[in-house]
């Protein structure tokens, strides 16, 4: 389970946003970032591609998730930016749907 300093590098600052990711921490696995998906060459080149990136100032984590972000604009990528630590969908529920709904339509 992660620790409270798990969420201070997330940028989750004391509040009901922390409060809410706190009561729904569970184990996580980190392969994400290591295990590719077997897709047909290509296939996501076909498809439109949203990055929202989380730039709140002083959030630990951020540095961890730039060249994703770089890459994202490098590539194309309908780039958007929040305000927000790691858990944007905490901080700025509203703010993130909007930008959700927008890309899938």
């Amino acid at each position: 389970r992660p620790n409270d300093h798990l969420v201070d590098l997330w940028g989750l600052e004391d509040g009901p946003a922390r409060k809410f990711v706190e009561a729904r921490l569970c184990d996580f696995t980190i392969r994400c970032f290591d295990q590719p998906v077997d897709t047909p060459t290509h296939a996501a080149h076909a498809l439109p591609r949203t990055y929202i990136a989380s730039v709140k100032e002083g959030y630990p984590a951020k540095v961890v998730f730039d060249p994703f972000a770089a890459r994202a604009r490098r590539e194309g990528w309908s780039y958007h930016e929040l305000p927000t630590g790691h858990d944007c969908q905490a901080e700025m529920p509203d703010a993130l749907s909007g930008l959700l709904l927008g890309a899938a339509t």
